[in-house]
């Protein structure tokens, strides 16, 4: 997925991700977890501040940036009235 991704330069003055932006919402980058690099392409490993973990691919030779993985720093509940009402056939008590 292509997102916008702004930079700003670290304390070595290296180009790194603050701010990744999704058509109209802005996501600050409160840290960068991790870097590595790949064959022209360098990653990142992000959290922003409301501690969602984001890994962003730039294209060095196309200067592009990827989303290449997402993960919610809130657990994803699951509503009780689903769960009523879609157990699956092995849940089911006789």
């Amino acid at each position: 997925m292509l997102v916008n991704v702004e930079t700003c330069s670290d304390q070595e003055a290296t180009e790194v991700p603050c701010r990744l932006r999704f058509d109209a919402r802005a996501v600050d980058i409160a840290e960068i977890v991790d870097r590595w690099y790949g064959q022209d392409y360098c990653y990142f490993k992000v959290r922003s501040g409301a501690g969602d973990l984001y890994i962003l691919r730039l294209d060095e030779s196309r200067g592009e940036w990827d989303l290449t993985m997402f993960q919610s720093a809130q657990p994803h509940a699951i509503p009780l009235e689903f769960l009523a009402t879609k157990r699956p056939a092995s849940a089911v008590t006789m």
